[in-house]
């Protein structure tokens, strides 16, 4: 099955989008144009894989406007370890807008610094940056 439109189902709330992009350079700006997001290469931070799998997971796991439980937690981190698992070559380097991860283990809080990326209320975004193809999870929720 794929794995991208097994977690965009299974998730089913919110928009989710999964994207990807081939020879895409080195500019940040350059890839999240090319993603359809508000070119500011500022709003990202680099982070680990184990990070960037945790973010997936939370993004996964509960919804970012009301904290609903949208799948068991072990089911979110399944998905998030194969989105990796398919789209992180040798070599990925990965970016986020914020700590998703740290978002509802945090109390309910918003992650201490998050930066939109559309006109969503909330907009989470997962880089994953091979050298020779780009891999974007975009999830937008409104309260």
């Amino acid at each position: 099955m794929n794995v991208a439109l097994d977690l965009i189902g299974e998730r089913g709330c919110g928009f989710v989008r999964v994207s990807a992009v081939g020879r895409h350079g080195t500019a940040l700006v350059r890839l999240l144009e090319s993603f359809g997001l508000q070119p500011d290469a500022g709003a990202l931070s680099e982070v680990t894989r184990e990070v960037a799998a945790a973010c997936v997971s939370a993004l996964l796991w509960r919804d970012m406007a009301y904290g609903v439980e949208l799948m068991p937690r072990e089911r979110a981190a399944a998905h998030a370890n194969r989105f990796l698992e398919e789209c992180a070559a040798e070599g990925a380097s990965f970016f986020t807008n914020g700590r998703w991860d740290l978002y509802h283990d945090g109390g309910g809080g918003a992650p201490s610094t998050w930066s939109p990326l559309t006109s969503a209320t909330f907009s989470a975004a997962v880089l994953v940056v091979c050298p020779a193809g780009a891999t974007c999870l975009l999830v937008e929720d409104e309260d």
